[in-house]
């Protein structure tokens, strides 16, 4: 069971999650008559046209959370994180041109081999394609190699901040209890008729009986009666925790001793002989069985944060103007 998901998009191989969680835009850096202008950067300009799409984005997010509208607040609060979430990605692009790498467009060849469209049917499309990935890579590779210089890469978790990150948040490291259940399921159709779902009936409660008769397994009996996808494995689900099924088949499976045949259930999907073969309780992982997963998690929340420290500090030296308010 997964306890916690971290949402790292990397663009390329090559550790967007270094570069910025956004992606960058992949835009020629010459000015461009009659295009609206977001921003300056040491004179360089970031048109609004790049940064609209990851505004949109964002407003759409609050849409599907439930707001019915966007206030106008709203939308320039998003567009003036937008903007200096693009403000800072071109710092760093800036720092990493003074680098004055060699092998930056070696680099580049590796991984545009590696994202090659294959059997594309318009050559013009495909020349854009690639054009707009060059810069976007480009523009990655520098702030990524600007960020390593720095010693992003550098950056560790300390072990009291894990453990404390796991003592603050041990809730979210609870498994859930499981049972180990296997069932024999008749099927019956939505639009069945009162006989069909009287045979169906019938024909779950001889299967029980033949359960309890012992004279066959439960095992045999799933596989000669049972639909589903679990009926060749002899009815076995494995262990499965609370809303796995649907819920009248959850309170019983979940009350069942180990050993124990339940009654006949019904449940939307038709009728069902539950046996419970293991039961595992509710419990908190422990931290040697989590640290590695919290290790990922927090060294993304420090390696953010020292890019937000290490943008800041160009911030101070550069000239930085926003047109779009």
């Amino acid at each position: 069971m997964q306890v916690m998901k971290t949402i790292i998009c990397l663009l390329t191989a090559c550790a967007l999650s270094l570069a910025g969680n956004q992606p960058a835009w992949a835009e020629p850096i010459a000015e461009e008559k009659g295009l609206q202008i977001a921003a300056r950067v040491n004179d360089r300009p970031i048109y609004y046209h790049q940064i609209k799409a990851n505004v949109e984005r964002t407003l759409a997010k609050y849409k599907r959370l439930g707001a019915a509208k966007v206030s106008d607040d709203v939308r320039k609060q998003v567009q003036k994180d937008e903007i200096n979430r693009q403000v800072d990605m071109e710092l760093l692009v800036q720092a990493g041109e003074k680098l004055k790498q060699t092998d930056l467009e070696k680099k580049m060849e590796a991984l545009l081999s590696l994202k090659s469209p294959q059997g594309s049917t318009s050559a013009k499309k495909d020349e854009s394609k690639e054009k707009e990935m060059r810069e976007q890579l480009r523009r990655n590779l520098l702030a990524e190699s600007y960020l390593i210089q720095r010693g992003i890469q550098d950056v560790r978790v300390p072990e009291e901040d894990l453990k404390r990150f796991y003592k603050d948040n041990s809730a979210k490291f609870t498994v859930p209890e499981a049972v180990k259940a296997s069932h024999i399921m008749i099927t019956v159709n939505k639009k069945a008729t009162p006989e069909e779902i009287a045979q169906a009936n019938a024909k779950i409660v001889k299967v029980r009986e033949e359960v309890l008769q012992g004279k066959k397994s439960f095992e045999e009996l799933a596989k000669e009666h049972s639909s589903g996808d679990s009926a060749s494995k002899g009815g076995d689900l494995g262990y499965i925790n609370p809303q796995f099924m649907p819920p009248e088949f959850d309170k019983v499976a979940f009350q069942l001793k180990v050993g124990e045949v339940s009654d006949v259930v019904k449940t939307k999907f038709g009728f069902h002989v539950i046996k419970v073969f293991d039961k595992k309780p509710s419990r908190v992982q422990e931290f040697a069985e989590v640290k590695g997963l919290l290790e990922k998690f927090l060294l993304n929340q420090y390696q953010e944060r020292k890019r937000t420290e290490i943008a800041m500090e160009l911030r101070r030296d550069a000239r930085i103007e926003v047109s779009l308010k």
